[in-house]
């Protein structure tokens, strides 16, 4: 009976003898460590944490690296990896692609995996449709860039739009027009059928009919559009302008990535230092102490 029990004082003695050897171990590790293993700051750069800096590399700031009167266009596809098919070096990865320029809006189409959970039956109900369209609106661009790294150096060009693509369902609107258009021709002719049954019926004379006249209104006291609904009907009625697309494997696609490297630009030498980037960083911020 005795074993099953411990007395008061045990749990006091192992406390003690826990911390004394975590404090040896952790005194140990310490002495062993130091001078050794460590990164030395370069610059005016504090090496107190726990990350420090290993290595430094200059930045180029391109102005002109553009040629043909070129822009960097940045597409974002949430929900998609850079090794899926619509990121991959495949020629075939994107088919067509048009845009929109007054409107701003893109539209790039690409192929669907017809391998992997496909049904050929709605694809014959919605026209055949084998291809996938994403769709997006340009966005302007005030402060994003595309860095290349090259011999250890970062070439910064600056971007001129952004956009974010979203798939767009649009064989099932087309599918569906196709389908009322169907049925107001066959209700067209229907009516018209019945016309001429009445017309024979009257021996050959028109019945009577209802004539409905509207009377137009001054510019004054029409309605105008909103902006959404404004920039809405002037995309509608804006035709795309089809673009070639070069995968990334392409020769004028490395000719241009060679423009974005330009060896020529200055190195951008940093004015402040990092404890004064960070003073200006927080120069606003205020802390309010919590008072328990």
């Amino acid at each position: 009976m005795s074993s099953l029990f411990v007395s008061e004082e045990t749990p006091e003695r192992m406390v003690e003898s826990s911390e004394y050897d975590s404090n040896a171990e952790i005194e140990d590790e310490s002495t062993a460590s130091s001078g050794k293993n460590s990164v030395e700051p370069t610059g005016d750069y504090d090496n107190n944490d726990d990350d420090p800096i290993i290595e430094e590399m200059p930045i180029h700031l391109n102005f002109d690296s553009l040629v043909n009167n070129c822009e960097i266009d940045v597409f974002q596809y949430p929900t998609r990896t850079i090794s899926s098919y619509a990121g991959s070096n495949n020629s075939q990865s994107i088919l067509n692609s048009r845009i929109k320029d007054n409107s701003g809006v893109i539209e790039l189409e690409i192929p669907m995996n017809t391998t992997k959970f496909f049904d050929d039956s709605k694809s014959n109900k919605w026209l055949q449709t084998k291809t996938q369209t994403l769709r997006g609106v340009f966005n302007e661009n005030a402060g994003y860039y595309v860095g290349i790294v090259k011999d250890k150096q970062l070439y910064l060009n600056k971007v001129s739009k952004t956009s974010q693509l979203r798939p767009s369902f649009k064989y099932i609107d087309e599918a569906k027009s196709i389908r009322i258009q169907n049925e107001r021709e066959l209700n067209s002719r229907t009516i018209n059928d019945d016309a001429d049954k009445k017309k024979e019926a009257n021996g050959g004379k028109n019945g009577a009919h209802v004539v409905q006249m509207a009377v137009k209104s001054s510019g004054e006291n029409v309605p105008r559009l909103g902006g959404a609904l404004q920039s809405c009907k002037l995309e509608e009625g804006e035709f795309f302008v089809d673009y070639k697309w070069n995968n990334a494997e392409s020769e004028s696609s490395q000719n241009l990535r060679q423009e974005l490297i330009n060896e020529e630009d200055e190195v951008l030498v940093s004015r402040d230092s990092q404890s004064k980037y960070f003073d200006d960083l927080l120069s606003d911020v205020t802390v309010t102490p919590f008072n328990a």
